[in-house]
Parts: C-alpha cells; sequence; structure tokens
C-alpha cells in the first residue's frame, strides 16, 4: 500500500486476523500521513511471534496519540525508526513494551512532539547496542523529561545525535 499511503485515514483489523501470526511489522503504517489514532483499530493484531517493528508507524504525521498497550513487543529486536517522523506525536502509551530484547533503538522517537517518555516500568532499554538518533529533535526542541529508572544499558555502541536538537532534556539523577 505504499502507493496509496497518504489516502488511508483509518486501518482496523477484523477479528479473522488475530489468527495471523506475522514476524515482522516492518513498515506497515509507514507514510500514512492522513492516519488519526482514533481510527486505528490493532485489537486483533498478534504481535506474538515479531521480531522487527521497525518503521512501523514512520512517517505518520497527524497522530497525536497512539495506545499500543495490547502489543506484545517480547520477541521484537528493531524498533529502529518505529516512531519517526510522527512529527505530531506527543503522546504514546508504551508502558506494556517488554523491551529486552531489542538490540536497535535508532531513530525510535525522531522528530517527534513527545515530551515526556512515560514507559512504565517494562519499558527499559537493557541490550540496544544501537541508540543513534532515538530522541533526536523530538518535542521541536523544547525539551523532555526521561523516566526516573531510565538508564543507558551496558554495551552501547553506538549514541551518535541520540539527544541531539531535544531541547532541555531532563536526565534523571
Amino acid at each position: 500500500w505504499i502507493g496509496i499511503a497518504g489516502s488511508i485515514t483509518s486501518v482496523k483489523l477484523e477479528g479473522s486476523f488475530i489468527k495471523a501470526l506475522p514476524n515482522s511489522c516492518h513498515a506497515w503504517f509507514k507514510g500514512m500521513n492522513n492516519l488519526d489514532a482514533n481510527c486505528i483499530d490493532l485489537t486483533y493484531l498478534n504481535t506474538n511471534d515479531v521480531t522487527d517493528m521497525s518503521s512501523m508507524f514512520d512517517g505518520c504525521s497527524s497522530l497525536k496519540n497512539l495506545d499500543l498497550g495490547s502489543l506484545d513487543t517480547s520477541k521484537v529486536t528493531s524498533m529502529e525508526d518505529m516512531f519517526s517522523n510522527c512529527s505530531s506525536l506527543i503522546s504514546v502509551n508504551v508502558k506494556s513494551f517488554n523491551t529486552k530484547k531489542v538490540s536497535n533503538m535508532s531513530s525510535m522517537f525522531a522528530n517527534c512532539k513527545i515530551s515526556k517518555v512515560d514507559n512504565g516500568c517494562k519499558f527499559k532499554v537493557v541490550t540496544s547496542h544501537e541508540m543513534a538518533s532515538c530522541f533526536q529533535a523530538t518535542a521541536g526542541g523544547g525539551g523532555y523529561s526521561l523516566p526516573d529508572d531510565f538508564a543507558l544499558p551496558d554495551g552501547v555502541t553506538n549514541l551518535l545525535y541520540a539527544f541531539y536538537q531535544g531541547g532541555n532534556t531532563n536526565f534523571p539523577a
């Protein structure tokens, strides 16, 4: 649907979709710049076997709020560009995310307006070695706060531009 992505305004996965067991959600909604969070129904999206969520919502520039609380991310290894260029995105529910196996978070929130990463206890950077541009240009340069339990994992090999143009970033003590 790359050719028509810009004209898609809603996504609803029917009940029969629960039987589908994708191993990748790479670029599933990429470029759907007219998609509204109120018109996304992922209730029947079974992500139990998904390892790749890279670019999943990349370029969904109309999204302001997104609730992904029902997604199973326990096997995901790449979240690169997952919300990149979601230029209106200010809030995303990732509290249920289990990121223990994620090794690539490059540009995950790049060019979003997120002002606070409220991620709950399961969303922790544990194994990611690649975090280049992860929070680049978030909040339009206005700054944001990281949660108190935010800590970089041992072995991070690339933080190039990770917080570039992030404004007044408040790191936990």
